[in-house]
């Protein structure tokens, strides 16, 4: 027997559902590459830019980003479009979560964070409202229209915005699988750059799926991202991945130290695991 109060609560998601994602406020905190990349996809989705704010903190790279796509009046300060979303995209570097955090947020908003390294436990310690994870390949194939993503506690508003920007969900059963993806979408840049044999390859990603299922998607983009790249003679993606310290770094490093590939990925998916733990360590927040 439902009581007044659980009806009022079915009747606001109810409302909530049926509010199309263009008529939502959606802020987006980060304005990097990863952050306008996801800007310009929801624009050519549809999405109205009276409806999007952008956070700015007076970075003249984030500027030029924004004028690039000719946003400056969707310039909002952090206060105001933390308190005004009814999405906020967390496309910033995961140290400045408390900084981030110290803004008031309704709960009723829906926080989706692309942010690396910081597991659901950790986010839902910083905010008292819906939480989404997501995770999702490089810039450059969100503005190609090849993007994919995995989500984790992902909601019907969280799915129809990855939607929008045409993106390609991969459904994961568990937040580790996460990682996992992760280690999957720095390989096209790696081996763009780096010689494997295609028979070493092909065996390593089936060995994966089979202990990761989302390799059973993820293994097909590899494959075409790959294609597209040779007939492209694309060589210069691996610059974007290859942040000092990162998961990029230790599976080249692997390979130049003549680890097979398969050794490689999984160097990837536990150097994950350590720049989490590192990360919730630093921030004093639970891991897991």
């Amino acid at each position: 027997m439902q009581t007044a109060d659980s009806c009022l609560f079915d009747d606001k998601k109810g409302n909530d559902l049926m509010k199309n994602i263009h008529e939502k406020k959606i802020g987006m905190v980060g304005f990097g590459h990863l952050g306008r990349s996801i800007a310009e996809a929801l624009l050519n989705g549809g999405f109205p830019k009276s409806n999007l704010m952008i956070s700015y903190k007076g970075s003249q790279a984030t500027m030029d980003r924004v004028s690039g796509l000719k946003l400056e009046n969707c310039v909002r300060d952090s206060e105001y479009l933390m308190k005004n979303s009814d999405i906020i995209i967390l496309a910033a570097r995961p140290q400045n979560i408390r900084e981030i955090a110290e803004n008031y947020v309704r709960k009723d908003t829906l926080i989706l964070s692309f942010m690396a390294a910081l597991p659901l436990s950790a986010l839902s310690s910083f905010f008292d409202c819906r939480i989404s994870r997501a995770m999702c390949s490089g810039p450059e194939t969100i503005s190609g229209g090849r993007g994919i993503c995995v989500l984790h506690h992902g909601t019907d508003a969280a799915r129809e915005l990855v939607s929008l920007c045409e993106m390609r969900e991969i459904e994961i059963k568990t937040e580790d699988e996460i990682d996992a993806f992760t280690a999957g979408i720095c390989i096209p840049p790696i081996l763009m750059n780096i010689k494997v044999d295609e028979r070493e390859r092909k065996k390593a990603l089936k060995k994966m799926a089979l202990r990761w299922s989302v390799y059973r998607e993820l293994s097909g983009w590899i494959e075409a991202e790959l294609a597209l790249s040779a007939s492209q003679n694309d060589k210069k993606s691996l610059e974007n991945v290859l942040t000092k310290g990162g998961v990029s770094e230790a599976m080249v490093t692997s390979l130049i130290n003549g680890g097979s590939f398969f050794t490689s990925v999984e160097r990837g998916i536990e150097r994950c695991a350590e720049l989490r733990t590192e990360l919730c360590k630093s921030l004093a927040v639970k891991a897991a």
